[in-house]
């Protein structure tokens, strides 16, 4: 410490300043008797007899800092009653302020100290002060309400499917701590209702699946729930049980970095699920290709279909934005289908490691490659069946590579299992049914997960094929049974346009051109660079209808950007294509 700045005198003769390391010393003093006084700001005066009958003598002197009191009263706005304020000096010593709101500290030393209030429901306050002459310090502190805000921009989605969902915004953020959230729901009249649900802050919306259809009108309101109280909820907005018979029922997520996962590496696996579901008179929604679910409200839909895909060139992930968005989704009531061969390796971290409990699974191993194959046959193994199936699966094909194994956790229904031979590295579980709520509130879904692909399960007979592996899902999930295939279904709809594919995208050997044509036309295929130049020309003749595969191999080209260019009768396609070597 610098001890700089002492006075120190010898009364009636000399004084002096102490250096920075608290000396200080006086020359040519007669011998005598004297008073010795030190002064310093902050500290008690101290004064000392002595006798000074030597050459030379030292004299050591112990100040004391001085000490005093820091009292005040405490206010809280708007008026209520200031006692039992929690008053924290330094965060050593406390005491309540009195009915009054008065607070005392006593034998407090000199100089800077911090004064913390804190009373619950209203915003802390920290302050520093310096405790100096003469010695009594007033502190008054006014406090005031945290203020608990509610929901914003409630809007009720009515016309979906027979029910009524809601969706708002958070409160804007203050200090108080956000639990979750009250719905209040009322018939005819905007007043008064009852709270039917009381949700957890993963979600800003919530499925009213009790509402009844008729002549009812509902009205609801959302309250925000906080550590420290509830919100006044917001107005109140109407909304009523009908189903536009022309929405879409369900939207396929096509988030498979365009690889050709169905029928042996040979379709679209969301064309296919589309075609599924089109077959069965549901209405499906198809996302672009891996477009993320920024723009989309989920609320719209009866449930959400999700297609990840495999490990290849191309490992694109949903965002975390878009995971955000379908455990909002869950938590409001949601229902979801997944399917991936990586799903439980791409998403086991997400959501802070805990998102696969949403789905009632955790990842038990990678699979092999598909050289060496993981899934031939599938058996299915719950109650959620109404009779014994087994499926045969593409085995070996690109839909059954590094298909990955599941554990079933949390109360996980196992729907599906692999073959035993060959046999799994861990776990043949393959997919994985779940019912999921969140305790003490009304939060409830339910999911099935699987890294088996509906286009990759074979058509063997009317009770075993992949028609009956979505009936059984899409009845746990909506509870809508799509009725028996009593042959295999025309999975996707007829194209009156040519179409072309490639896979996979970024590749670095060999690119795969899938070519459908609808009708027999003459076409001509080929390879272009930016400039346009033609690096190589892959086809030209005239196509019968069909499905029609090519390769190129890249020779003595650098790595970058291609198209792939398909012209017709019918006009002109180009798919882009990125070479990396």
């Amino acid at each position: 410490a610098n001890l700089w700045g002492t006075r120190v005198m010898i009364l009636g003769l000399d004084s002096a300043i102490t250096d920075s390391s608290g000396w200080v010393r006086f020359r040519n003093v007669p011998y005598d008797t004297y008073t010795i006084v030190a002064l310093r700001p902050g500290y008690q005066t101290v004064d000392t007899l002595i006798f000074f009958h030597s050459r030379s003598d030292t004299l050591v002197l112990h100040m004391m800092r001085k000490r005093g009191v820091i009292r005040g009263f405490v206010r809280v706005l708007p008026f209520d009653s200031p006692a039992r304020t929690l008053v924290v000096l330094d965060r050593a010593e406390s005491t309540y302020t009195d009915a009054r709101g008065y607070y005392e500290f006593t034998r407090v030393l000199f100089g800077e100290h911090m004064l913390y209030f804190r009373k619950p429901l209203y915003q802390p306050l920290d302050t520093t002060v310096r405790l100096w002459e003469p010695g009594t310090l007033v502190v008054n502190a006014h406090l005031r309400k945290i203020p608990l805000n509610p929901p914003r921009n409630l809007v009720v989605l009515s016309g979906y499917h027979g029910r009524i969902a809601l969706r708002w915004q958070p409160p804007e953020t203050t200090s108080a701590r956000l639990r979750g959230y009250g719905v209040i729901r009322s018939t005819y009249l905007p007043i008064g209702g009852d709270t039917i649900a009381i949700l957890p802050p993963l979600t800003t919306g919530f499925i009213d699946r009790t509402a009844t259809g008729g002549l009812r009108y509902y009205f609801y309101r959302v309250y925000a729930i906080y550590d420290e109280g509830t919100s006044e909820p917001t107005r109140a907005v109407g909304g009523y049980v009908s189903d536009d018979p022309t929405r879409p029922d369900v939207l396929v997520v096509d988030f498979d970095n365009g690889a050709l996962l169905a029928d042996s590496s040979r379709d679209d696996e969301a064309q296919v699920v589309s075609g599924l579901f089109s077959a069965a008179g549901i209405i499906p929604a198809l996302t672009s290709q891996d477009e993320q679910l920024d723009t989309f409200e989920l609320l719209k839909y009866k449930a959400v279909f999700v297609i990840t895909g495999i490990r290849d060139f191309n490992n694109e992930k949903l965002s975390d934005y878009s995971i955000a968005k379908l455990i909002d989704y869950l938590a409001a009531g949601g229902r979801i289908y997944w399917e991936g061969a990586d799903v439980a390796r791409d998403y086991s971290t997400a959501f802070d490691g805990h998102f696969l409990e949403f789905f009632g699974i955790s990842y038990a191993a990678d699979g092999r490659l598909a050289a060496f194959g993981n899934v031939s046959s599938l058996v299915a193994q719950s109650d959620l069946w109404s009779s014994p199936r087994q499926f045969e699966y593409f085995f070996k094909s690109r839909a059954d590579h590094r298909v990955d194994e599941f554990n079933a956790v949390g109360g996980g229904v196992v729907m599906l299992r692999s073959q035993d031979n060959p046999p799994p590295i861990t776990s043949n579980i393959r997919m994985v049914a779940h019912s999921g709520s969140i305790p003490h509130t009304n939060s409830a879904w339910k999911t099935i997960i699987s890294s088996v692909y509906l286009g990759g399960i074979k058509y063997i007979n009317d009770l075993s094929n992949r028609w009956e592996v979505l009936r059984a899902a899409w009845n746990y999930l909506v509870g809508e049974d799509i009725g028996e295939a009593v042959s295999e279904p025309k999975l996707v709809p007829e194209k009156d346009e040519i179409e072309i594919s490639l896979y996979p995208v970024p590749f670095n050997s060999v690119l795969e051109i899938k070519l459908f044509v609808p009708e027999n036309s003459y076409a001509e295929i080929f390879v272009s660079d930016v400039s346009g130049r033609i690096v190589e020309k892959i086809a030209g003749k005239t196509f019968t209808k069909g499905l029609y595969s090519f390769q190129w191999v890249p020779k003595d080209v650098c790595s970058g950007v291609y198209f792939v260019v398909v012209r017709s009768d019918n006009g002109t396609k180009i798919k882009r294509a990125l070479l990396i070597k």
